[in-house]
């Protein structure tokens, strides 16, 4: 029977159950328990300098390790991953690298950043109340489109500052489009025998642990995975006039630099004909010479 006055909430705390009694006057029925609506929170620190908002979230690890707390910081200069006791930044993406966001499941947000020395995007999950997820859902959400809105607006002013030929614009695009292809073109070529990211937890070099800020690299040419101190040097693997310069390995480097010397070398040795092909070209000649006679004896 006291069911009338039972008071219902949603997920978040906030009430659903009947509102106010409708009889208007008081008959003396018994009086409505008081609901104290609960209105979530996200789980942030606001700097009083700025305004701006940090998340509280755990940055989950891809690989083996575990996770870490940090501040999660978003504006129009990217993504900042903060340490919580000294607010110094650990990690940028810049708005301009992400290339999707998508909430996982109810308490986890990820994003997808892709720098300039990554041939794909890579990951990054944050972790925190399902509240908080959904708050910097919206966050990245509305700077991404308020930088996208700028960056559209600085290319018409400079557009119109400085107007470019069609031609110029035409060979601008295909500059970037061989650019892009020469970028992406070693994916399908190469992973064939790089070694997953799950089997390794350590640097083949160095040993040094790997972390969320201790990425896994792998070297182009042996496939197997490395730090970013041990993979720093960069060169084509063959000899091609289109091949670009990727990632390998120090040990790799000497050796394929080795390759190329030696390529190069026997590219530019000379070639040692046979007895048949200067045979052919000596009958090549000789019939060229007799036709030239014949033809200055009847003209």
């Amino acid at each position: 029977q006291g069911s009338g006055n039972a008071a219902l909430f949603d997920d978040y705390g906030r009430s659903i159950g009947p509102g106010k009694d409708r009889g208007g006057g008081g008959g003396g029925g018994a009086a409505s328990p008081k609901v104290v609506r609960a209105v979530p929170k996200a789980e942030t620190s606001e700097d009083v300098r700025g305004g701006v908002q940090k998340f509280r979230v755990k940055l989950l690890p891809e690989g083996a390790g575990s996770p870490m707390d940090v501040l999660c910081q978003v504006g129009l200069d990217g993504i900042r991953m903060l340490d919580p006791n000294t607010s110094r930044t650990l990690r940028i993406y810049p708005l301009e690298t992400v290339t999707r966001w998508d909430v996982l499941d109810s308490s986890v947000f990820a994003f997808w950043s892709k720098s300039s020395v990554d041939l794909e995007a890579r990951r990054i999950r944050l972790k925190s109340s399902s509240y908080t997820t959904n708050t910097i859902l919206d966050t990245v959400t509305a700077a991404s489109v308020q930088f996208k809105e700028m960056a559209s607006s600085v290319s018409r002013s400079k557009a119109a500052a400085d107007p470019a030929s069609p031609s110029e614009q035409q060979n601008e695009k295909r500059r970037n489009f061989l650019d892009w292809r020469n970028l992406v073109k070693p994916v399908t070529e190469e992973k064939d025998h790089w070694v997953p990211d799950e089997a390794v937890n350590k640097c083949t070099a160095c040993a040094g642990d790997f972390s969320a800020f201790n990425r896994r690299h792998h070297c182009r040419n042996c496939g197997d995975i490395f730090c970013d101190k041990c993979t720093q040097g960069r060169t084509p693997l063959t000899s091609d006039a289109d091949s670009q310069p990727v990632r390998v390995c120090d040990r790799c480097m000497a050796e394929v630099s080795r390759r190329l010397s030696s390529a190069k070398e026997a590219a530019n040795r000379p070639v040692v004909q046979s007895h048949e092909d200067l045979a052919k070209k000596l009958q090549v000649c000789l019939l060229a010479s007799y036709f030239v006679s014949l033809a200055s004896k009847y003209l």
